[in-house]
């Protein structure tokens, strides 16, 4: 069976351009816009130019979010001392980051110089209570951050409060025995009623960890703007 004929078109460079290729042809005329769209163009680029006008010729105000008042030391009645603790902060921190303020607290304050052996275990809890109450965990019977009673059965946490965990005497407690107020801010064992401490809650905040930094340091120095026989 004979397959059918094909035909075979040759063009020539005289021959008139395909159709398609006609429509893509730079020839065809393109639509111009109405005048209608320029004046709303040209009416839309003078209300721009008009307000930039306007907002280059308005006064400029910095306004500053904060303002830095420096206590004159006179202002203090008496001598007052205060604690700091950065939780996992440990000895050589200081010397790896330019930290300007840690700096400026070891100028002008106490510090040890090659800083301090913490007692083990090396943890929150254990290691905070000795710090103010001058014993070693076995003494003051903090010695985890979580831990079991095996003899009577309970459990210790670090929300737990009972006085019968915390022994020893921390500074606070000293503090108030001697008519001396005093004040912290989520230090552990501070919620903990031990002597004539009862935790008041003008001077002893209940933790919550959602509290931001810059509140919990603004608190603490809020106590120095309170009256000489109110500050602690």
């Amino acid at each position: 069976m004979a397959s059918p004929p094909h035909s075979v078109e040759v063009r020539t460079p005289g021959d008139s351009p395909r159709p398609t290729a006609a429509l893509l042809s730079p020839s065809v005329a393109a639509p111009q816009p109405s005048t209608a769209s320029r004046l709303l163009l040209l009416l839309t680029a003078a209300v721009a130019a008009a307000m930039a006008f306007v907002l280059l010729r308005l006064p400029i105000t910095v306004v500053t979010a904060t303002s830095t008042t420096v206590r004159p030391l006179s202002k203090l009645s008496k001598p007052v001392v205060l604690l700091i603790s950065s939780d996992g902060f440990r000895f050589g921190y200081q010397y790896k980051a330019p930290l300007l303020h840690i700096r400026h607290l070891f100028a002008n304050g106490t510090s040890a110089a090659e800083g301090l052996i913490p007692v083990f275990p090396t943890l929150t809890f254990p290691n905070h209570y000795s710090i103010v109450t001058d014993l070693y965990p076995s003494s003051h019977d903090i010695i985890n951050n979580y831990f079991p009673d095996p003899i009577l059965g309970d459990y210790f946490t670090m929300k737990n409060h009972d006085p019968k965990w915390w022994l020893g005497e921390p500074l606070w407690a000293t503090a108030a025995a001697q008519g001396v107020l005093s004040a912290t801010f989520f230090w552990p064992g501070s919620e903990v009623t031990k002597g004539s401490w009862n935790f008041p809650d003008k001077y002893c905040r209940h933790y919550n960890g959602s509290v931001p930094f810059e509140e919990r340091v603004d608190t603490i120095l809020g106590y120095f703007d309170l009256p000489p026989n109110q500050m602690p």
